[in-house]
Parts: C-alpha cells; structure tokens; sequence
C-alpha cells in the first residue's frame, strides 16, 4: 500500500502509495545513504534497507558541431573550414574545447577556450587529406569533466573540370591553324593554367595560364596540324590555384588533307596576251594550296592526265598563236598534284587576247588657244568601243613622248571627248590647252581591259605644234 525513502539521514522519508517509482536530484557530492520500506494492504511494514550511492558531479555533453566553407556545406582540400562546436553542462558552463583533426587522441590536439558554452576551429585539410576524415572533438566543463564527440566528413578534391573543347571549324586541314576554344571551371577556386595534348597522349604540349582570380574561364588555343592528317584527338585539362589538376577533356576528329585549287582570270577563262604577233605564248592558271605547295602540274586537251602533253613543275604551258587561233578560245584541261597527293583539276577556255592595234597618227592642228590631235580609230577586237586610250606628249622635236594627258583610270574610245572635232567615224580626235608652246611630239596608246597596249609605233612618235593657252 505505500512505498517509503530517506534521502538522507537527515530528512523525513519520501512515501508514496500510486507506486514505488521515485526521481531525486543530490545537491552534495561523494556517499550518501538512502534508506526504503514498504508497508501491505494489512498495515505491515517490511525491514528498512539500507543502500549507499555515489554522487558525481554532472558531466558536460556536445549538442552539435556544424561546417561552414566558402562554397557551402562541401568541404574541399585546401580551403579555411570553420567548425562551431556547441555544448552544454548541467551543472555549470563549458570551459572549453579540443579537437584531433586526425581523430587520434595520441597526437597533438588544438584546443580554444569556450564562450557561452560554443568554441570555434577553424581548420584547412592538406593535398593529401580527400575522402572521408574522422575528427574528434572533446568539451570540458568548469569542473573538469569531458565529453566526446567523433564527426567523421567527407572531405572533397574541389578538382576544377574543362566543361567544354571544340575547333572553330568543322573540317580543319593540316597545316591550317585554327582555334581551339576551351572553358573551364573550379568549384571551390580558381583556374590558374590549361594544358593541352594535340596528339591524345598525357604530356603537355601546350599551355595557357590565366590571370586574375576566374572561377570560370573562356580561352582558346591555336594550333595547326603538320602531319599527314587523319583521325585526332585533342586533350585538355586545368589546374587550379591549388594545384590540383582536373581530369582531360578529349575532343575527336578528323584532320584532311588540303586539296590545291584551280581558277581563271575570268570566269573559267585564261587570256593570253598577244602584244608581239603570231608566235608562242604562255598560259597559266590562278592556283593556290590551303595548307601546302603544289608539286606538279598537268596540262592538256583532254581531262586525261595520262595523255598530258605536259607533266611536271612548271606552272605554264606553252600555246601557239597564228592567225587562225588568235582572238579564238579553245579548251585546255589544268590539273594540280599537291604534297599531300591530292589532285584537282578545271577545263578552261583559253583564250589568245590580240592586243588593241596600233593607231595611225595623222594631224594636229591648232584653234587659237587649243591643240588638236586626230588620229585613226581602231578598236580592240574584243573591246569594241570600250578600248582604254592613253595620249603621250613630249616638248621638243625629239625623244619618245611620255607626259601622260589621263589619269587613271583611262577613258575609253567612247568618251564624247574624243569625237567632238571628229570629221568622220574613221578618226577620233582629241582637243586640250597644252602647258607649252612650240614644236612637240605626240603618241597613242591603246589598252584593252586584261591591260595589253597596242604595239608601240617604230617612230619616236608625230611631230606636232602645240599652243599654250
């Protein structure tokens, strides 16, 4: 029917009669003496017993112990963590705390003196530190007792990463440099250098530092091909101000091999200037190689390069103009054979372009302050009244007239200056103040629109009397 305790000798025994279970909080350290009974339904009381306990004082705890980094919660080699250690004791207050970063109570521990029962580490795990990392941190009350507390945190790389590579072009050639443009990150830094392997192998080849602090960067390469070509892989990677080194980030594709190419001077055709008659002539194409030199050259009337009738290094070949060829064209395959093998080839009109004939100087004349020149109208074949005229003059009697009277460019026969003192279709005439007065010498020249002239006349040129205005 009820339960009874003594606390101590000194105080009154505790009863109870719901049931037998009692709570007490000691105020005194060291032995203390309790003393119990229990009484039946019949008023019977049972022996007392007696029984001694042991009061400690009340030993602090750890409530919790939290990370912060720069970049969040991740924590990352090399960078300055901060751990807050927050503690409690039931009967007095946190003196301070100790940490083993290694979770080994045999090394040196660090210790800081607590505040408001907290304490703050701050702490930086080396190169060598990844994976996860056991600490132990251990409280201390102000009197002396401890606790424990084991964290164990995954500690990470912060590795930066190349998060893209690619060559400006899609097809690239050897012996082309194009660029290679990279970008590259670091989660918890940032990047300091970029490597790059233009073969797939592990060594660098090429390489990039970066200034300033970028967490992220965009950056290219330029890099040309100089090998026979073929299927390629690029390799890149970064390090960061920690020197830590990201994995390669590979690129695949094919390098070509650049093929010559072959053009006319118009169109598909290739003039051939005749200015010194009937007789052989040279005609070449317009050609180039992107990425290297043409070796050899195959000209002839079919697109057979076997039936040639030249093979080799030359870039001309020779045509033959007579008076049944001149101003005709006729069709000629060109091919070329570059140092990579490759052969490309055109069929083109090659066309003998007769130069602007020569014109037949007659008169001058003079109109009170102006000088007159009229001379034969003829007109280049192709051109028509689109032929380019130049006029020379020259005081004195003697010596080849070479004062220009145009500018570039040249006006041609059409122009109404050269018809407004003509006497029939068959003359053109040219009326101007000359800058001098007296006996001189007059010249001229037709130019037809590849740039040919007509052939220079035998005499020094017309004698004329020129007035000054």
């Amino acid at each position: 029917k009820a339960w009874a305790v003594q606390w101590s000798p000194d105080s009154a025994f505790e009863t109870r009669t719901s049931n037998g279970s009692f709570t007490h909080a000691f105020h005194d350290t060291g032995t203390q003496e309790l003393k119990a009974f229990v009484k039946d339904d019949d008023g019977l009381t049972s022996d007392t017993v007696e029984v001694t306990v042991y009061v400690k004082l009340g030993a602090p705890f750890v409530i919790s112990v939290n990370a912060s980094s720069p970049t969040g919660t991740s924590i990352f080699i090399l960078d300055t963590i901060r751990f807050t250690l927050r503690g409690d004791d039931p009967n007095g207050h946190i003196d301070s705390a100790l940490v083993w970063w290694n979770g080994d109570t045999g090394s040196t521990a660090e210790r800081v003196k607590a505040a408001n029962d907290s304490a703050v580490f701050t702490h930086v795990f080396g190169r060598n530190e990844n994976g996860n990392r056991t600490s132990r941190f251990r409280v201390m009350d102000d009197d002396k007792l401890t606790k424990d507390f084991v964290v164990t945190r995954m500690v990470r790389l912060g590795s930066p990463v190349v998060t893209s590579a690619r060559c400006e072009r899609d097809t690239i050639w050897v012996n082309d440099a194009y660029k290679y443009y990279v970008s590259a990150s670091d989660t918890n830094g940032f990047i300091r250098k970029i490597y790059a392997n233009w073969e797939g192998g592990d060594a660098a080849q090429d390489s990039l530092m970066i200034s300033g602090n970028r967490a992220s960067i965009d950056t290219f390469f330029t890099h040309a091909y100089d090998t026979s070509g073929g299927a390629k892989t690029t390799r890149f990677k970064t390090i960061d101000e920690d020197t830590v080194a990201s994995a390669f980030r590979d690129t695949a594709f094919t390098v070509r091999k650049g093929a010559p190419a072959l053009w006319g001077d118009t169109d598909d055709t290739l003039w051939v200037a005749v200015d010194e008659g009937y007789r052989d002539y040279y005609y070449k194409p317009n050609y180039r190689d992107t990425n290297g030199t043409i070796q050899k050259f195959y000209f002839g009337a079919s697109a057979d390069t076997g039936a040639a009738s030249y093979k080799g290094p030359a870039d001309s070949a020779v045509y033959t103009v007579s008076a049944l060829t001149i101003d005709v064209g006729d069709y000629r395959y060109i091919y070329a054979l570059d140092d990579d093998g490759l052969l490309r080839g055109e069929r083109f009109v090659v066309f003998p372009d007769s130069a602007p004939p020569r014109p037949a100087s007659f008169i001058s004349s003079t109109i009170s302050d102006s000088t007159i020149l009229k001379w034969e109208k003829v007109l280049d074949t192709k051109d028509g009244v689109k032929t380019q005229v130049q006029i020379f003059i020259k005081e004195g009697s003697s010596g080849e007239p070479d004062v220009p009277l145009f500018a570039e460019p040249l006006p041609t026969i059409d122009d109404p200056r050269f018809g407004e003192e003509t006497i029939s279709t068959l003359h053109a005439t040219y009326k101007f103040k000359c800058s001098f007065s007296g006996l001189g010498r007059w010249r001229v020249v037709l130019r037809d629109a590849r740039g040919t002239e007509s052939i220079a006349p035998n005499t020094a040129g017309d004698p004329a009397t020129f007035v000054a205005p």
